[in-house]
């Protein structure tokens, strides 16, 4: 009878653990999406936004994004700009798009600890990194992020190329697995003028499975201790 209970509790915490650790797939009808621009000014807003040179939105079923002209332009769109995901809890990410290799994922950490990701003014517009950080992708042309992914900070951390498991074991100053981070996906301009764009179908965020692993381990050591107690 005990092996019966320690049998079924442990399926229950390896089914809750899998549950817990599932998959974020980001879609158009998924809420809390923002969306950025720099036209110029850089802009982070909940709205689509229309530029004359670049665009971030919503079209159909897809996050359309797009930039142009021979002066810098971006384009794209924030996951979490909430400071609701850690950093300690990231362990991948990939975009489903009509055009992957014009897009890179850049990452926004709230090193300055106050739960808000940058200074903006009464429009949206960037004033300030209000002491948190920017790491842009040294992976221009992927639609990926794993935790050997590079990112390249200049200003808010330690400047220097960077992995994400390093920002994530607490090598960088100032950042640890508890520092919230927004994942920003889009694009820039083509050096030539030309327009580039992507319409992005879909964004699968996945959790870092090591916490849920800890937990299962520790829930059936205490039953095993229980079991020979009894």
């Amino acid at each position: 009878m005990k092996l019966s209970v320690i049998a079924v509790l442990s399926v229950a915490m390896i089914a809750l653990a899998s549950s817990m650790a599932a998959a974020d797939v980001i879609t158009t009808g998924s809420s809390g999406v923002c969306f950025a621009a720099y036209n110029p000014g850089f802009t982070v807003s909940s709205s689509s936004l229309i530029g004359d040179h670049c665009s971030a939105g919503i079209q159909g079923d897809v996050f359309h994004v797009e930039a142009t002209g021979t002066d810098y332009r971006d384009a794209g769109i924030v996951l979490y700009n909430d400071c609701s995901l850690k950093l300690g809890d990231l362990q991948s990410v990939s975009a489903a798009s009509n055009n992957n290799a014009a897009l890179c994922i850049n990452l926004w950490l709230d090193t300055g600890g106050n739960g808000k990701l940058f200074s903006y003014d009464a429009n949206g517009t960037f004033l300030s990194l209000d002491g948190d950080a920017y790491g842009a992708s040294n992976s221009t042309g992927t639609a990926t992020l794993t935790g050997s992914s590079t990112f390249a900070f200049f200003l808010g951390a330690d400047v220097g190329t960077h992995t994400l498991a390093d920002l994530q074991a607490g090598l960088v100053s100032g950042i640890t697995a508890n520092t919230p981070v927004a994942i920003w996906i889009g694009l820039t301009n083509r050096a030539d003028g030309a327009t580039a764009s992507a319409d992005i179908s879909s964004v699968t965020v996945v959790p870092e499975p090591a916490t849920m692993g800890l937990l299962i381990l520790g829930g059936l050591a205490a039953l095993a201790r229980r079991r020979q107690r009894a």
